[in-house]
């Protein structure tokens, strides 16, 4: 292998704010060349001097055939794999039975016949429906160079496979200092839409429950900003679904923040506000990081894992339970800043391997 490798990296590049997140701490992390297929360009993503976009018009046309029904382009990432000497896979939800489990023994034949190394970080596993899923990631984890889960659910589910390990979530390796951190009285609210994630009545319940946390925090003076992470997944649709449950005498003073790929200003936003309500796994996560007051709103165990890992002493709402919650009981006066150090201490852990191949940045945070 060359002394600096060429890395192919592969992320969910649909301009998703949590996976840009991932995807930019990886590729700041190392001074080797990163290529990538991506899917939508953000801003951030295009700064990234290293980081290079391998796209034709041909390229990108599969790939929007492919992400449709698997959510990953696979026959372009075949072609660039030959061009590369080790691949990383960065992301959180990367094994998920949300397709047909043809389309993941595909999957797995990418990975069986790939001819370079390849490393998975900051990955969870599931939903999933069928025991088969678990032997086919399995198989595909075996083929690994390394596997570092975020989460110890998964961890324990994959352990037999001695190239697998656990560690904190990627993004609590992400250098707030170079942020501006302060405690402006406004509160963040990440949502997402429920319509392929929820069944009609859970669905129509997260809404309400969203429009009364923005009336809550406006009758305690918070300023109320509805953030979306991510367009492609109705993040901006959800937005207007709650704004057109609330009285106008409300809705009129909530502004809104449509993430469109600037990751920097996007963090910026995060570390000024004193509350993140969080939807999205990475706001949660965020809130977190930049030690914020922080009410996490649960629609998928993977949040849940990590909350349980990290054993979370502070208020949360499962949205798969609304119909038993009461919103008058939740004061959210009660909101404290969890201390995340141990997490912290720990974040340089995802890449413990991949340190071991790739040529580290002379800034970065050994």
């Amino acid at each position: 292998m060359n002394k600096r490798p060429k890395v192919f990296l592969r992320y969910y590049s649909v301009n998703n704010l949590g996976d840009d997140l991932l995807a930019s701490i990886v590729v700041s992390r190392y001074s080797n060349n990163f290529y990538s297929d991506i899917q939508i360009f953000g801003k951030y993503i295009r700064q990234l001097r290293n980081l290079y976009a391998v796209n034709t018009f041909r390229s990108n046309l599969i790939k929007k055939i492919e992400i449709k029904v698997l959510r990953k382009p696979l026959n372009w990432a075949k072609r660039l794999s030959r061009n590369t000497d080790l691949m990383v896979y960065v992301g959180g939800s990367i094994f998920m039975e949300n397709v047909s489990l043809k389309a993941w023994l595909k999957e797995k034949k990418f990975y069986q016949n790939i001819q370079i190394p390849f490393y998975i970080l900051g990955a969870n596993f599931g939903p999933y429906e069928h025991k088969e899923f678990i032997t086919i990631v399995d198989d595909i984890l075996g083929y690994a160079k390394d596997i570092c889960f975020r989460d110890h659910s998964s961890y324990k589910l994959f352990e037999k496979n001695k190239k697998v390990r656990e560690a904190c979530d990627v993004a609590f390796a992400l250098d707030t200092t170079r942020f501006k951190v302060t405690n402006n009285k406004m509160a963040i609210i990440s949502v997402i839409d429920c319509s392929n994630r929820l069944d009609k009545k859970s669905s129509k319940l997260y809404y309400e429950l969203m429009s009364k946390i923005c009336i809550k925090l406006m009758e305690d003076q918070y300023a109320v900003k509805l953030m979306s992470f991510c367009e492609y997944e109705g993040d901006e649709i959800a937005i207007q679904r709650i704004l057109s449950l609330i009285p106008e005498k409300y809705s009129k003073k909530i502004s809104t923040y449509y993430y469109k790929g600037d990751l920097e200003e996007a963090l910026n936003l995060i570390a000024c506000s004193e509350i993140i309500i969080g939807t999205r796994f990475h706001a949660t996560v965020l809130g977190l990081v930049f030690r914020k007051k922080v009410l996490p709103i649960i629609y998928s165990d993977k949040t849940k894992d990590i909350l349980d890992d990290m054993k979370f002493q502070g208020h949360s709402i499962d949205i798969r339970k609304l119909d038993t919650f009461n919103i008058d009981e939740l004061d959210l006066k009660d909101l404290r800043i969890f201390n995340v150090d141990k997490q912290v201490k720990l974040k340089l852990y995802q890449f413990q391997e991949l340190d071991k191949v790739l040529a580290l940045r002379k800034n970065s945070d050994e």
